[in-house]
């Protein structure tokens, strides 16, 4: 019903258009031959004249009727039609004046955005119909099915659980578990690393997306805050000493994991709401007494998660990626409300450089690849290959093979790789070849450039200790990547370590590169903003 009242609404706006073209034009035949004064003349008649026929027609091109909306789909019934139309209409003259309490309030054509008036319905609200039908449908739902609040909890924890494995491929999964007297909506045993799901389908009112900050206070306490306190509790029991026991609702136990086994937890809150771009900036609401422990779950809408369970290559990937998000200042130097943008940022190898100095940057626009991919997937453009890792084909390979494998040390091994700047994904991907060669020949031979240490060993040398053990001479390197000719004499990366603590500084290898790349773009100037000579 939205989709035919749309299309017509749009269909009899541009008809009453080309009727005013039609009737201008008629006012300005034999324009060629016409003096100046008369063109004048002309002109304002032809103005007049689409001016008296949009007044004209104007409510009828805008309002529609059941009728109206079934002749333009004949596969809708008219009585369902008309059943919806006064559902989801407010009559002109029917609103108290009395019920307006100030800005806070919500727009009654948010849940009825049609305007009615003698049988006639204006659609004031167009997308309502036709981008948020959830929102219109959910209340009502609500409040006539005492039961479809807990069918939508158990289908949000269920999709985000679902997305989460597809992430991790082999992982144990499990929800709605019972433990202690208590509930964890999903739980996600991957290597060592457990992600304990506490789902939350409540969003942000209307109140608190106007600036009432003790609604948004609530909202943000229902939809996140409980769910970091919930999630707290389980990563508790997950690690303290003893084998930590999950059963299900009647108490039969389900689940035992053995001490000690799981080293790591990440609590995830999936959202059924997007929750107005807060979700990525919750340091900000420390302000509000929020938040006092200083640590915050991953706060996600669940398309989110879906989009990037679709576009993520690997587990080492992911895992990196919470990793990474986490460093990030966010809500204080650095302002997101996406966090597909985020995830863009990712793919992209972003090094924030904006941040140099004290500085402040706000992430925006990152989104475009995965636009155009899944307008692909939808028919409305070209097909195209789901966004990915900017990585060379060489690191790919190695953290691929990591991935797969998960050797004791993988997590750091890949992360080293995953945290390469695009500078030095370069610097490793070109001297790999004449480090490893070398190596094969001379013995161990290394190069540092900035933060980065490319270490070549011969085939026999175990290169974990080769990186612990190997001192440059030079540099103060944060990542150690040992590298050698493989089975086929292809060079390929060996092992990665960190040498000390990943922090956003740039090097001077990095400052150099970056530099180098801005004066290429900017035509005319040098990297330090003087304005060169033009060659002869």
């Amino acid at each position: 019903m939205g989709k035919a009242a749309t299309e017509l609404h749009a269909e009899r706006r541009n008809a009453l258009g080309e009727a005013g073209a039609v009737a201008a034009n008629a006012e300005l035949a034999g324009w060629g031959s016409m003096s100046k004064p008369k063109r004048r003349e002309a002109m304002g008649r032809a103005i007049a004249a689409v001016i008296a026929t949009s007044e004209d027609g104007l409510r009828d091109s805008v309002t529609v009727t059941a009728d109206q909306i079934c002749a333009h789909d004949r596969s809708l019934d008219v009585g369902h039609v008309q059943a919806l139309l006064d559902e989801l209409s407010v009559t002109v003259g029917s609103l108290d004046p009395a019920s307006y309490r100030g800005l806070f309030d919500q727009n009654p054509v948010r849940d009825r955005p049609f305007l009615e008036f003698e049988g006639q319905y204006l659609l004031a609200l167009p997308g309502a119909l036709t981008r948020d039908v959830d929102a219109l449908l959910e209340d009502r739902v609500l409040s006539r099915n005492p039961g479809f609040s807990k069918q939508r909890a158990k289908t949000l924890d269920c999709l985000a659980v679902g997305y989460l494995s597809r992430l991790l491929p082999g992982a144990a999964t499990y929800t709605n578990l019972h433990y202690e007297g208590t509930e964890l909506d999903g739980l996600v045993l991957f290597d060592c690393t457990a992600l304990v799901v506490e789902g939350k389908a409540s969003g942000i009112s209307v109140q608190g997306q106007r600036g009432d900050t003790a609604r948004l206070l609530r909202d943000i306490e229902n939809a996140v805050e409980d769910a970091w306190r919930q999630g707290s509790r389980a990563r508790e029991y997950l690690l303290r000493a003893g084998d930590p026991v999950f059963t299900d609702e009647h108490g039969v136990e389900i689940l035992r994991i053995p001490s000690g086994e799981v080293r790591e937890v990440v609590i995830v809150n999936p959202t059924l709401h997007e929750l107005a771009g807060f979700a990525q900036q919750l340091p900000r609401l420390r302000a509000l007494g929020l938040f006092k422990a200083g640590e915050y779950p991953w706060s996600v809408f669940i398309n989110d998660v879906r989009v990037i369970a679709e576009t993520c290559e690997n587990p080492a990937v992911f895992l990196h990626y919470l990793v990474w998000r986490n460093r990030l200042p966010l809500g204080d130097r650095i302002r997101v409300t996406d966090e597909i943008d985020l995830w863009g940022s990712y793919l992209f190898c972003e090094r924030f450089t904006g941040l140099q100095g004290g500085g402040r940057m706000i992430i925006g626009n990152a989104s475009t690849d995965f636009d155009a991919y899944y307008d692909g997937l939808a028919g409305r453009g070209p097909k195209r290959e789901p966004p990915r890792k900017f990585l060379p084909e060489s690191v790919r390979a190695f953290v691929g093979r990591l991935a797969v494998r998960r050797p004791p040390g993988w997590r750091e091994a890949t992360g080293v790789c995953l945290d390469l700047s695009i500078p030095e994904l370069a610097f490793v991907d070109a001297k790999l070849r004449e480090v490893a060669s070398e190596a094969a020949v001379a013995g161990p031979v290394s190069l540092v450039a900035g933060r980065v240490l490319l270490l070549g060993l011969p085939r026999r040398v175990n290169a974990s200790e080769g990186l612990m053990l190997y001192d440059p001479g030079e540099g103060d390197p944060t990542f150690a990547i040992a590298c050698r000719l493989g089975n086929t004499d292809e060079p390929e990366i060996a092992w990665a370590q960190y040498r000390k603590s990943f922090t956003f500084e740039l090097s001077d290898f990095e400052e150099q590169a970056y530099a180098h790349a801005a004066s290429a773009l900017t035509p005319g100037w040098s990297a330090h903003g003087r304005q060169r000579r033009p060659r002869r």
